[in-house]
């Protein structure tokens, strides 16, 4: 039987130190290391280098202040400017103002003690104040608008403040507009930018010719010439009417602005034909025409015969006016008309207003009369079915047409202003017909809108 291999155990304190023999070596080796290296045995590795700091001997480099400051950001100051333009609002005061802007006060007493210092006692909402300063905040100037025109100027003097009123500058320019008309022409005004009250104008201008409320149809063609004013706060202003075309079924009818040497304002035709007319074509305002002249049945006979006049329907009361100066002939209750006028005019006309409803008061046979003069009121004496106007033109005794008769003009313009109208009304009848050659040179840019192009409907 093989015996057992033999081992000796050898007990611990009988071990060589090993350990002690090379742990001096191993220190020596960690400073060698930690003296030539940059290493850290603390620091993270994601940790920004530190550079070494410079020896004494490195070269220190001085920087002057100005080209320091050259680098650095400047810290922001409140800039107060030199004009101040401050938008009134309602219940401003000049003393509530200055102090809400800061302004000198010592100033305020010596401006509210100028020679136009009512102003001050009420500032306009929505009007400018524009003041000036100086550096130290002293006001040189300050301007309030007073309106479209005019502003109050005050600067600072010697002795105080003192005030005028003086007038914006203002530029002016020609403006054509062309418009066709839809619906009513108010409404064609409004949507091309026209200003309504020249519409108002062109009714009254050619009053004499058109039956504004009768015969304006959709298709008329209305253009209008008429002068543009803008201030130095770019605010625009329509100015006079300087002509008008109105195409009221194919037929144009026209009108220019003339001043005369006298400074006296109307409206003639191209030709220097005045358009006040002798006649005015109705004797009643926006009056519905409810019977034509011509042959029809008589609504109360009923048989036919022969109407010498037009009948206008309105409300009983409704003012009648004489339609041209003249002379009263007849005032007197008829059978068939009713309570009638009769008026005598020169050459040869007379004109007759029946089935009123009374007589102006104090009005008499003889009597006088002006054009547009009330004479009576609309009513249904006489023979009538209903409340309206009866109205006949004579012309040497002969029944006419009233809304077709040739009116008469009254007096043209002088001889001795034909020259000066022709010239004065160039610019705008060019501007009237774009396509002539007479435009004035000197004549301001004229910016033109655009036509209506949307289709025509009938209301």
């Amino acid at each position: 039987m093989r015996r057992p291999r033999q081992v000796t155990f050898i007990h611990p304190r009988h071990r060589r130190p090993y350990f002690w023999m090379i742990l001096p070596g191993v220190a020596l080796m960690l400073v060698w290391w930690l003296t030539t290296s940059n290493a850290s045995l603390y620091e993270p590795d994601n940790q920004e280098k530190i550079p070494p700091v410079a020896s004494p001997e490195a070269q220190v480099t001085v920087v002057s202040s100005s080209r320091l400051a050259a680098h650095l950001t400047p810290v922001p100051t409140i800039d107060v400017p030199d004009w101040l333009e401050i938008t009134i609002k309602a219940g401003d005061t000049l003393d509530g103002l200055f102090q809400e802007y800061q302004l000198n006060r010592d100033h305020l007493q010596s401006i509210l003690s100028s020679a136009h210092r009512s102003h001050f006692q009420s500032l306009p909402a929505g009007h400018y104040l524009t003041v000036h300063t100086d550096q130290e905040g002293h006001i040189n100037e300050l301007m309030l608008e007073l309106n479209f025109d005019e502003e109050l100027y005050v600067s600072r003097e010697m002795t105080g403040f003192s005030s005028q009123i003086r007038a914006r500058p203002v530029k002016t320019r020609l403006i054509r507009t062309e418009a066709i008309v839809t619906h009513s022409l108010y409404e064609t005004a409004k949507k091309h930018r026209i200003p309504t009250n020249f519409i108002t104008e062109m009714l009254d201008i050619f009053r004499w010719d058109v039956d504004f409320a009768r015969s304006v149809q959709a298709g008329d063609v209305l253009r209008v010439v008429y002068e543009q004013r803008e201030n130095d706060s770019q605010q625009q202003q329509a100015g006079p009417l300087l002509a008008v075309e109105f195409i009221n079924r194919g037929q144009s009818y026209r009108a220019v602005r003339y001043i005369d040497p006298t400074g006296h304002i109307s409206y003639y035709t191209p030709e220097g034909q005045g358009l006040r007319k002798a006649f005015l074509r109705n004797p009643v305002e926006y009056a519905r025409l409810s019977s034509t002249f011509g042959q029809r049945r008589h609504p109360i006979l009923n048989r036919f015969r022969q109407h010498n006049g037009v009948d206008y329907a309105a409300p009983t009361g409704t003012p009648v006016m004489a339609t041209g100066e003249g002379t009263v002939k007849t005032l007197e209750r008829q059978r068939g008309y009713g309570r009638v006028i009769v008026l005598s005019h020169v050459g040869g006309y007379q004109t007759l207003y029946a089935h009123l409803s009374k007589f102006a008061s104090s009005l008499r046979v003889g009597d006088s009369v002006q054009q547009g003069q009330v004479i009576g009121y609309v009513g249904r004496s006489g023979l009538a079915t209903g409340s309206h106007l009866h109205y006949e033109f004579h012309v040497d005794g002969v029944h006419h047409d009233p809304l077709t008769v040739k009116l008469p003009h009254t007096l043209p313009l002088p001889e001795s202003q034909q020259a000066h109208f022709f010239q004065q009304i160039q610019p705008y009848l060019a501007q009237l017909d774009p396509t002539s050659n007479r435009l004035a040179s000197h004549q301001s840019p004229v910016r033109y809108n655009k036509p209506l192009s949307a289709q025509i409907y009938q209301n």
